[in-house]
């Protein structure tokens, strides 16, 4: 009767040695969204309402925006995410951040987002920033627009946020 048991064990053993060798071997990695720089894009976060102020036929549509963290003053850095696809083939050079607070402009700046794009390309950008303790509470709105090695706008996205 032992010799049965050993036996039931064995086999036992060397299913689970070879499921797990199988499951090893063909177990597919997840692939994370990459950044320009090669840093793991976060999926989570909080995806924000944004409209194209741009036209129909900009070269780059962009699709998604996401925040890591609701915006407040005075709190940690944030991340703004923007995803979308090239339509045409472009040499993109800088990301121009517009934004106003009662339709008065406070800031203005031109960010480097250099590469060259293809159509049906996915575009991922990150965009870090704080909000400064000393900013005033209001209905804040932001043009974030691409710009190509022309300074042409290939795209615009506008955002409203109150602070």
């Amino acid at each position: 009767m032992s010799s049965v048991k050993v036996l039931l064990v064995a086999t036992a053993l060397a299913l689970v040695t070879v499921s797990s060798i199988y499951y090893l071997q063909n177990a597919k990695t997840i692939p994370y969204p990459l950044d320009s720089q090669g840093r793991k894009i976060r999926l989570g976060g909080i995806p924000w309402d944004f409209t194209n102020c741009g036209s129909e036929n900009d070269p780059l549509v962009i699709t998604s925006l996401v925040f890591s963290a609701q915006p407040e003053r005075a709190a940690p850095p944030n991340d703004a995410t923007l995803a979308g696809t090239f339509m045409v083939h472009k040499d993109l050079k800088a990301l121009n951040v517009i934004v106003k607070l009662t339709g008065v402009q406070v800031f203005n700046n031109n960010l480097p987002a250099v590469g060259t794009y293809d159509p049906g390309d996915m575009f991922t950008f990150l965009y870090s920033f704080q909000i400064p303790g000393i900013a005033p509470g209001g209905p804040y709105t932001l043009d974030l627009i691409f710009l190509d090695k022309d300074n042409q706008k290939i795209s615009c996205s506008h955002l409203s946020m109150d602070l």
